[in-house]
């Protein structure tokens, strides 16, 4: 998969981090306009038109089935889609420098995050059926279909910067891990994680065990379905590291790479083991 570059940074250093390019981006736009534009079409011209079936059984029946198309129709052709991207690879992108591992993110849930809340914006706006006529015009209720009419593009907007805005990113170093999300960023040193490694990690999230400054044991669990990373390869490679700090040193390096991507090839080989 393409990708362009972006960076991310470790203490005191940035690391580029490889991120989705504009046309993943543009898809995923255009999936949740277009789900927007479906849900304003079916109130204002498809209903109308079903008033007119006789009997009025089959319009209702019709109506349904439409609203279902309309609802489940965008996610499930994005998802349908996109699929090549759900296939999460067991490997890394390489810093220019050779210093770290980057992991880039998934568009995939932004996408249908955004796809999902341009449904909620075209719901939102209020109708009503123009007296004498079977047409239908934006509900007069005065400050509510302006409340509804805000919210509506509120939604919107929101759906766009979900979809445009960087998301998270995941860095590896000789030093340690760095998390980071569009509010927050975690950094935890490789001596920092506790004895044993992640425990069995789940497509959903991984579960960072580590100690904090007091002493007492703590958890960060990191959203795997964000990443573009197999997570049982992510979940291998940072028990790896936890246990092995001879190897820190190499990563970052083509070397280390692949030698990580044949040791884990060979186990999934031995083992059958499936790409989570």
């Amino acid at each position: 998969m393409t990708r362009q570059n972006g960076s991310v940074r470790f203490g005191a250093t940035a690391y580029a981090l490889g991120m989705p390019v504009a046309r993943e981006r543009v898809t995923a736009t255009l999936f949740a306009v277009t789900t927007l534009v479906a849900v304003v079409v079916n109130k204002f011209v498809v209903q109308p038109l079903l008033w007119r079936i006789e009997p009025v059984a089959v319009g209702f029946s019709i109506g349904v089935l439409v609203l279902i198309a309309v609802c489940a129709g965008p996610p499930v052709w994005y998802v349908w889609v996109t699929r090549a991207l759900r296939r999460r690879p067991a490997t890394f992108g390489l810093a220019p420098d050779g210093a770290a591992f980057v992991v880039a993110e998934s568009v995939v849930p932004r996408g249908l995050t955004g796809i999902l809340l341009m449904f909620g914006a075209g719901s939102m706006l209020l109708t009503e059926r123009v007296p004498d006529t079977d047409r239908v015009r934006l509900a007069q209720l005065g400050w509510a279909t302006t409340a509804s009419l805000a919210v509506a593009v509120a939604l919107a907007v929101i759906a766009l910067v979900v979809i445009w805005l960087p998301g998270p990113s995941l860095v590896l170093t000789p030093d340690g891990i760095s998390v980071r999300y569009p509010l927050r960023r975690r950094e935890l040193r490789w001596d920092e994680l506790l004895p044993g490694g992640p425990p069995p990690v789940s497509r959903w999230y991984l579960t960072l065990m580590y100690r904090s400054p007091d002493g007492r044991p703590k958890r960060l669990n990191v959203a795997v379905f964000s990443f573009d990373v197999d997570p049982v390869f992510l979940a291998t490679v940072v028990r790896h590291y936890n246990e092995r700090p001879e190897d820190r040193g190499g990563v970052g390096t083509p070397g280390e790479l692949e030698r990580l991507e044949s040791s884990y090839a060979a186990w999934r080989a031995a083992t059958g083991a499936r790409p989570a």
